[in-house]
Order: C-alpha cells, then structure tokens, then sequence
C-alpha cells in the first residue's frame, strides 16, 4: 500500500468515526381534512431537521437560526420563516378569523349555523385570541407501539387534548437531537398562536408534563380533529446536504410579510 493511499484510508476513517449519527422520527398525522391519514417523516442530524408529509414539499428547519424554510420542489421555491415570520403570520391568521366572524354574522341564524358547523367539521375554525395555557393531569399508563407511555390530559377553549409520553433517553434521542425536534414545534406552534417562547410538542403553553409526546391528539365537540402518532424511531447516518434546502431555489416572500432575518 501506497504511503498516499494509506493517508487517505486515515483520513476517511477518522470522518467517518467523527461523523454523528442522526435521528430518523416517522409518524403518522390524520385530521379532519386528511382522515385517510399521512406520514410525516422528521430527519434529524447536527442541528438540522428535514421535513417530508407530501411529495415534492419539505421543510428543513436550522435550529441554530430557530428558522425553517419551506421548499417547493415542484415550483423550486423556498419560503424562509423565521420568529418575527412566525408570530406576523399567527397574527394576519388572527386578522383573517376576526373578519370572517364578522361576516358571518351578517348571514341569517340557519345559514350561519350551517357554515359554523361545516368550519368545525372541516376542522377551520381558529380562535382569534392566543390559547391559554392548559392543565395537563397524568390519568393513566399506557403503550404505544413499543414504548411504555404516560397518559395526560387537558381541556380548555373548546377543546380536549390528550398526549402520551416518554423521556427521551428511554427513546434512544439524543438531548441534541430532541433541542432540534422540540425547536421546530415550538416554531410551528407560534404560527398557530400558542405563546412562547418554549420547546414542547404543543408549545410552551400546554407544556404540563413530562416528557416527548409519542401521540398527540385534539378533539372539539367529541370529535378528533388532529392527531399524530409516532411509529418509528431509528438511528442513521445522514449527508449534510440532505438536511440543507437544495441550491437554485427561488426565494419567495408573500406580500405583507417582513424579510427573514
């Protein structure tokens, strides 16, 4: 053996025994508008996390920039959200509910209760006030899967909510890797007007128990209108481009909204 090829073969190993193993989370996410269901495929490796629930559309989310950036393939677009994105948007979603209440009490009683009841059944009705924080109580032991859980419970503006949870050592995550998962919900539940800061599965506010949730579940009026279950959780060694947003997209910023940081 060559003494260069030697040094190359030295090189490569010591990448490769350097290299950090990511986390690969497939769940599965039904709702009312997707009883049928879909999976939804979070990767996650060094800081960075990867977003698959339809073909040709990924999030990939920098959680050292607490930013996400929503890519088309289809289009070759990417929409950078950021916090200052995040809250802009959870507020014009506001806006957008207090006008639609508006109008709808302009309709006639039958008519108006018709369209509520179609909003709720289609699971479009958004309150136009932050959630309040919610009161998680421990009802059971359970199991999902593989893993032995804890049940809690909540209920509060309309809603009850119901989660299952595990520590993350006992689920093979590193602390890294659950700062990165953790990170990205918490940006997403911005969006959706829960208040933060914080990192939990549901946000801050209805943080209330121990743990990762490895079910989640939302329901209004006795009906289940999001729910998201983890099936799998296993350990795989990632490229770094594949946790980065393809080169050649076109940066996109809807009108109205502020330039990410």
């Amino acid at each position: 053996m060559s003494r260069r090829l030697a040094l190359q073969l030295l090189v490569l190993t010591v990448v490769a025994d350097s290299a950090s193993a990511g986390v690969v989370i497939v769940g599965t996410y039904t709702g009312a508008k997707t009883p049928k269901g879909r999976t939804v495929e979070f990767r996650i490796q060094d800081g960075r996390g990867r977003i698959a629930s339809q073909p040709g559309q990924f999030i990939y989310y920098d959680h050292a920039k607490r930013t996400a950036y929503i890519v088309d393939m289809e289009k070759k677009t990417s929409f950078a959200v950021d916090e200052a994105r995040a809250k802009q948007i959870s507020a014009q979603l506001d806006q957008a509910q207090k006008t639609m209440e508006a109008k709808l009490k302009e309709l006639p009683p039958e008519r108006r209760a018709m369209v509520e009841k179609m909003m709720k059944e289609q699971g479009g009705s958004r309150s136009a006030s932050p959630r309040k924080p919610l009161d998680f109580l421990k009802v059971s032991d359970d199991r999902i899967g593989a893993w032995p859980c804890a049940r809690y419970r909540a209920s509060g503006d309309g809603r009850k909510v119901e989660v299952c949870t595990a520590e993350a050592d006992a689920l093979n995550i590193p602390p890294d890797d659950v700062a990165v998962f953790e990170g990205f919900l918490d940006l997403s539940e911005r969006m959706a007007g829960v208040p933060g800061p914080g990192s939990a599965a549901g946000g801050a506010a209805e943080r209330g128990y121990e743990g990762l949730p490895l079910e989640r579940q939302e329901l209004r009026d006795g009906v289940v209108t999001d729910r998201f279950v983890i099936d799998s959780i296993t350990t795989e060694s990632m490229a770094a481009d594949e946790l980065h947003p393809p080169s050649g997209l076109k940066e996109v910023t809807p009108p109205g909204f502020p330039a990410a940081r």
